[in-house]
């Protein structure tokens, strides 16, 4: 497979998976995007389709890193973006709890299931990193008047933004708050993180000519 073609697969990944999870969370009966987190699509009745989002992010991504080998992007920046798919494949294996109001009538189990504490760790890595990577790329393109400044600052929102909802929904467990939007601080931490990603990939594809 040309490098050009797994640098798309690497774009089209993350693409894939905000178009799903934004659609499904609308239109997903009891789901409230303000304040459930989209892990919690994983639970429920339509729950295999972010489950296997979850997945085939990973597995594309994962794919992605052999092109960025190939297009000659740092070993340290590969093994980060490789760290964050082997984190959403483990985060379909392992699914969350149910919480915040959905799915509706069910309660979170206390103390909380094996899945849940381990897809908890992993949203921890997974975040984190998806914060540092465009930190890691920005030093290195630190001569870019354009990518270097976009990529710092998506790692900052990145880190703030996910910090805020883990916030937010501390202190929605001890005040219960119906508008408390945990939900959409989580959602532009992904977008912003996942948006960074596919435009890294499309832009080493775009000056790989193989």
């Amino acid at each position: 497979m040309s490098t050009r073609a797994l640098l798309t697969f690497g774009a089209i990944g993350p693409a894939i998976f905000m178009i799903t999870f934004l659609v499904d969370g609308a239109t997903r009966p009891g789901y409230e995007p303000l304040r459930n987190f989209v892990s919690q699509l994983s639970t429920g009745e339509r729950g295999w389709v972010q489950i296997t989002n979850f997945v085939l992010c990973g597995v594309l991504l994962l794919v992605g890193t052999t092109g960025l080998l190939r297009s000659g992007a740092s070993r340290i920046v590969t093994l980060l973006i490789g760290l964050v798919a082997v984190g959403l494949i483990a985060a379909g294996v392992f699914v969350t709890d149910p919480g915040f109001g959905y799915p509706p009538g069910e309660r979170a189990p206390s103390p909380p299931t094996f899945h849940d504490m381990v897809h908890g760790v992993v949203s921890v890595i997974v975040f984190f990193t998806l914060g540092v990577v465009p930190m890691v790329v920005a030093l290195q393109a630190r001569s870019s008047r354009l990518w270097a400044p976009y990529s710092l600052l998506s790692g900052v929102a990145v880190l703030v933004f996910i910090t805020a909802a883990a916030l937010v929904a501390a202190e929605q467990e001890r005040i219960v708050s119906p508008d408390a939007p945990m939900g959409v601080l989580q959602r532009i931490s992904i977008v912003v993180g996942f948006a960074w990603l596919s435009a890294l990939f499309m832009r080493l594809r775009r000056v790989n000519t193989e």
